[in-house]
């Protein structure tokens, strides 16, 4: 991993976290179905 490539970005509160990460997944999506007419996102979670 190239550490020049990091980007930290803080946020106010939980609630601005969640629509950015929101956004940032719609984004992605719609981009990777334009290109390859699909999108697959992997969540991981556990107790």
């Amino acid at each position: 991993m190239n550490l020049k490539q990091i980007k930290w970005r803080s946020f106010e509160s939980q609630v601005s976290l969640d629509k950015a990460a929101m956004e940032r997944v719609l984004v992605l999506a719609d981009s990777s179905i334009k290109a390859r007419g699909q999108f697959h996102l992997v969540l991981a979670g556990g107790s």
